[in-house]
């Protein structure tokens, strides 16, 4: 019997290649309140949506919504 989905060899998605380079994942939060107020951070608004990004530690990166 034969597979019904062909998988491809070697094949790295998205998540995946975001987690080999060592930064994280961007988390999705009712409130940016807590993150905003730490060291280095900074509020951007970009296509509607609310970021906070942070320059000193990159790990700290949320989105509003």
């Amino acid at each position: 019997m034969k597979p019904l989905v062909k998988t491809v060899v070697g094949y790295v998605g998205f998540r995946e290649r975001r987690e080999r380079r060592g930064t994280a994942a961007m988390k999705v939060r009712n409130s940016l309140r807590s993150l905003k107020q730490k060291d280095g951070s900074i509020v951007v608004r970009r296509h509607g949506q609310i970021f906070v990004l942070n320059k000193r530690n990159p790990r700290l990166k949320a989105r509003q919504g």
